[in-house]
């Protein structure tokens, strides 16, 4: 019999151990204090491209049958944005707090798209409330 699963809430913190090669991760769960993993390479990339595929596949659902989900977003620290020298696309790199580089290749009229509903959106008040 299998056991009760955990319900992932969050991955609350992670590092890269240099010196034995490994990932050291923590993911919160709603029914009780995180818990620590260690994983090497191999089972981290093996892990990382199932949860891809199945992510994609549960995206393409979720789509189909428009339905929205909220998600946890990742804080941006710092950006770069720049146009290419060699393509014409603009170039822009979110980083994390963590140090950790999101890097996104846009058609112009994308990136002019995105800019406005960016300034939009940042332009709303803030509705401020209890909950």
């Amino acid at each position: 019999m299998m056991p009760e699963p955990h319900r992932l809430i969050g991955l609350p913190g992670g590092a890269v151990d240099t010196i034995n090669h490994q990932i050291l991760f923590e993911l919160a769960v709603t029914d009780g204090e995180p818990i620590a993993f260690v994983v090497e390479y191999g089972p981290a990339t093996q892990v990382v491209s199932a949860l891809g595929r199945m992510l994609a596949e549960l995206r393409r659902i979720l789509m189909t049958a428009q339905a929205s989900k909220c998600i946890v977003a990742e804080k941006v620290a710092s950006s770069h944005v720049q146009k290419d020298s060699w393509e014409n696309i603009v170039i822009m790199q979110l980083m994390t707090p963590q140090g950790t580089p999101y890097t996104f290749a846009l058609p112009p009229h994308d990136a002019a798209e995105i800019a406005n509903q960016l300034r939009i959106e940042s332009a709303k008040p803030h509705q401020a409330g209890t909950a």
